[in-house]
């Protein structure tokens, strides 16, 4: 683990996923939850029904400036047949957990995401506290998310997450029915959550740097201050990047002025600041899988706690493998500023980046290598077979009623998806020839 090789710099350091994490993982198998849920107390934020949980979108609580709405809930581990003895919860009759609805656009859908917190001293689920479930409402596949971070585990300069299918079963007794029984609540993919446990669990550094972007293009915001300054804000700083570990901010804002100061070449900022082979992962593998919401959210920033250098690990790629989809609702035609490096222009980052013909050279060497390596996939045979997994639970109720694709057109709606890299490659080249958009 380079974090504690104290012999070497850890910017002159290449760090990486930890390979072996993954090691015995079934991509396709389906775990079962089951979740009761309570109406708790005032005093944790807890004093609500499960009604009013699945009512509003993230948006609301962020237009009041109020926590999200949760409540308790004992959650188990088992199969079809119920919660099974020595796994998660089982034979417990008290609370040890709380939920509520996650995501952003998604959190507007009929069908909510949720998050889900085991309480301390209560267990875990394969070895994590934090129960992220997500239902993709917005993915005709319901798979994308899943088959991006299963294809990036095989890429260990990419940081991937443990993903795993879950058949979730939900029991509300938040209305005082304490005869309710369990109801199906369908599919989910639920995603590791990227934390100091996520740091630990992949050999990286559980006390150094990590921010989630919420709307950050690498710009100098005015809200982005020490916690030192007298008009310090912690609501104001993460609706930029929301803060997930060391809020020593002094490192992450020296190079955040550094990529804005263009009296520097980028080259040298570059060089300093970020690991080469992260980065052009990075960017290179999500234009290649066609994830396009990239630009001010959907990642994560890492760094050690004694190293200058920042990595981006990827979070949320279900709006990946999707430009048949926009095909299908007559949403585009031709070349689009949204897809290849064009879509990037806005980060002042990249912009500088990809200005650089020697650096925007190695993003290009970078896809080219996703893109041979992917071809040589059998992605239609991989997309099967989380088809298969998906269409069991799709064409039940509750899912059918909010399917994307008539059941009929599901395989075939697939089918299109593994043309995607080619769509991808094709635009990626094509967009260095166009003038970029302002």
């Amino acid at each position: 683990n380079p974090i504690n090789n104290s012999n070497s710099s850890l910017d002159d350091l290449t760090i990486t996923d930890r390979p072996e994490y993954y090691a015995g993982i079934d991509p396709f198998k389906v775990e079962t939850l089951y979740l009761t849920v309570r109406k708790g107390n005032s005093a944790d934020n807890t004093n609500h029904t499960w009604t009013e949980i699945n009512s509003y979108s993230t948006y609301y609580y962020d237009d009041r400036n109020v926590d999200r709405y949760k409540v308790e809930a004992i959650l188990q581990a088992g199969d079809e047949n119920g919660p099974q003895p020595g796994m998660l919860g089982y034979g417990e009759s008290l609370p040890n957990a709380t939920v509520q609805v996650r995501g952003k656009t998604t959190s507007q859908a009929p069908q909510k995401s949720y998050q889900i917190k085991i309480k301390p001293d209560k267990g875990a689920w394969h070895d994590q506290k934090t129960i992220i479930l997500n239902k993709h409402p917005y993915d005709p596949s319901r798979f994308r998310n899943k088959v991006s971070y299963d294809l990036m585990i095989q890429y260990p300069e990419l940081f991937g997450a443990h993903t795993t299918f879950v058949h979730l079963y939900v029991k509300d007794l938040t209305e005082g029915n304490q005869n309710a029984k369990f109801v199906s609540y369908g599919l989910y993919t639920h995603v590791e959550q990227f934390n100091s446990r996520y740091l630990r669990n992949h050999g990286l550094d559980a006390n150094g740097h990590l921010y989630k972007a919420s709307m950050f293009e690498f710009y100098t915001y005015d809200d982005l201050k020490l916690k030192t300054d007298s008009d310090y804000d912690v609501w104001a700083f993460e609706q930029v990047l929301e803060i997930k570990g060391n809020d020593d901010h002094k490192k992450l804002i020296d190079m955040i002025e550094a990529v804005n100061d263009y009296a520097i070449p980028i080259e040298e900022t570059f060089e300093k600041y970020f690991d080469e082979t992260n980065y052009f992962s990075w960017l290179a593998f999500q234009l290649i899988i066609g994830n396009r919401d990239i630009m001010s959210q959907n990642f994560f920033l890492y760094s050690p706690l004694n190293g200058n250098k920042w990595y981006f690990i990827p979070w949320d790629c279900d709006g990946a493998w999707s430009h048949q989809n926009y095909i299908a609702k007559a949403a585009v035609s031709g070349y689009n500023y949204t897809d290849g490096i064009s879509n990037v222009w806005g980060v002042v980052l990249h912009q500088r980046v990809l200005k650089s013909p020697a650096l925007r050279q190695k993003l290009l060497d970078k896809v080219e290598h996703y893109y041979k390596d992917l071809k040589e996939k059998n992605l239609k045979y991989l997309f099967k077979r989380y088809a298969d997994v998906v269409y069991t639970y799709l064409y039940q109720v509750p899912d059918i009623n909010y399917a994307r694709v008539k059941q009929g057109d599901y395989y075939t709606y697939v089918d299109t998806m593994t043309a995607e890299i080619d769509y991808n490659y094709q635009m990626i080249q094509e967009s260095l020839q166009h003038p970029m958009p302002y």
